[in-house]
């Protein structure tokens, strides 16, 4: 999850010009590690050839659910990968509603999310 999350920040970083953050995965391996613990069946992967490619999470308390996060590799953006992890995070949340935060420089997501009713 770490190598997807990095890859894909840093290239869409790249792709409107800014500067790739620093990776320090010891900062949020922790953060992962709970979110797989707490939330297992909104916490979906899609694996090709034996590597993972993408994955969502979809954090739920007190029935209501908040799209943590959602990175997809770039190579791997653009074939439904992404739209089909969600769904798949949706369903396992079982949640009443669901909410996010977008960046702004990330329209296609944004499309993504409203068109499955988050807000």
């Amino acid at each position: 999850m770490l190598e997807v999350f990095f890859e894909a920040d840093e290239a869409l970083r790249a792709s409107d010009g800014r500067k790739a953050r620093p990776r320090q995965p010891d900062a949020i391996r922790p953060f992962f590690e709970h979110q797989l613990a707490t939330d297992p069946a909104s916490s979906i992967g899609a694996i090709d050839h034996g590597r993972l490619v993408a994955y969502g999470r979809v954090t739920v308390r007190d029935g209501v659910g908040f799209l943590s996060e959602l990175f997809v590799l770039p190579r791997w953006q653009s074939r439904g990968i992404g739209r089909a992890v969600l769904r798949a995070c949706l369903a396992g949340a079982g949640a009443s509603r669901v909410a996010t935060c977008v960046d702004a420089v990330q329209p296609v997501s944004t499309g993504l999310y409203a068109s499955l009713g988050i807000a």
